[in-house]
Order: C-alpha cells, then structure tokens, then sequence
C-alpha cells in the first residue's frame, strides 16, 4: 500500500470500471489541486465511485502539488479517498424515569 495525501493506493487483480480521458485521479476539496498519473490509466467505478489506476511498463510518479510524488511500481491499484472522521456533536438526552 501507498499513500499520498488523502489518497491510499492498495494493489488489486482487476479494474472497474471505465477509462478516463485524463490522468487526473483525485481534485482536492479545499485548493482544487490534483492528484495526477504521469503515465498509465486511469478508471473510474461512478457506480460504486471507486477509482483504480492501472501502470504499464515501468515504474511512473503520482503528483500532486501540495505533496511530494510517489512512484507506483507496474500493476493495478485501487485508490480510496480517506476522510477526516469528524462525529456529529452529542445532543444532550434527557432521562425519563
């Protein structure tokens, strides 16, 4: 497994889903920055909106401009969104005897 920013990269057997026309895997909620492919595919899944990237040949970098790049070895991944869990504030119950 790989991580970069909010993103964890787990290799995988298969991809779902259909090809991108651009190797943009993941915008940034806040700054609009990207997640980027230099090289390879990928995938999005809109029904399960998953996303999996598929490297070919040699090794190829992740940019992003906020983080420094990782390089994904050949093969195929699934990329999940991690998200800060932030709980609802408790409400105050009363108790009824």
């Amino acid at each position: 497994m790989w991580r970069q920013g909010d993103l964890l990269f787990t290799p995988v057997k298969q991809v779902k889903g259909k090809l991108q026309k651009n190797n943009v895997i993941a915008y940034g909620e806040v700054t609009g920055h990207s997640h980027q492919l230099t090289e390879g595919k990928v995938y999005n899944d809109s029904k399960r909106k998953e996303k999996y990237v598929e490297i070919v040949g040699r090794p190829t970098p992740i940019i992003h401009e906020e983080h420094k790049p990782i390089v994904l070895q050949p093969g195929k991944y699934k990329v999940t969104r991690q998200r800060e869990y932030k709980p609802a504030k408790r409400r105050a119950q009363a108790v009824v005897d």
